[in-house]
């Protein structure tokens, strides 16, 4: 039996990203972000997770150095490992996908060097074209992130 692994697909500055839902907690309609001061850029802000402040990551501006302009019709993915937990700006959540392992491309030095280390893999799609996976635990890792806990 061929191996897959269950991706949300969503949408961000135009790109088609895949988040592996052993990382994905939840999405929500974006909530009240509250901005930070001295915080890096890649950091829009803070939320209130019932209770808890998390940060809402500009994934957007840690590839390229675009930034993630939120609308009422954006969301927040919830996304977290053994230790953190943070919300990922998205446009759009596309639909759930099964993707075989065996199809999926390691990133190439051809990429630009963002790309590299926050990306696990690149699978072609029939529906979506390329899907870049979101590294999550390379996500909180980069000094951009990692240097701050908000729960």
């Amino acid at each position: 039996m061929d191996q897959t692994q269950r991706v949300s697909v969503v949408k961000i500055g135009g790109q088609v990203y895949g988040l592996s839902v052993e990382f994905l907690r939840e999405v929500l309609p974006v909530p009240h972000i509250t901005k930070l001061p001295n915080v890096n850029k890649s950091i829009n802000g803070v939320f209130n997770l019932r209770g808890n402040l998390q940060m809402a990551i500009d994934f957007l501006y840690l590839l390229n150095g675009q930034r993630f302009v939120v609308r009422p019709e954006n969301y927040l993915a919830i996304v977290s490992n053994a230790s953190f937990v943070a919300g990922l700006l998205v446009e759009k959540v596309i639909t759930m996908i099964d993707v075989p392992l065996d199809k999926v491309q390691l990133p190439t030095r051809d990429l630009p060097p963002r790309y590299v280390q926050l990306i696990s893999g690149i699978y072609e799609d029939n529906r979506f074209g390329r899907v870049y996976f979101i590294d999550v635990e390379a996500l909180f890792t980069v000094k951009e992130i990692s240097g701050y806990r908000f729960n």
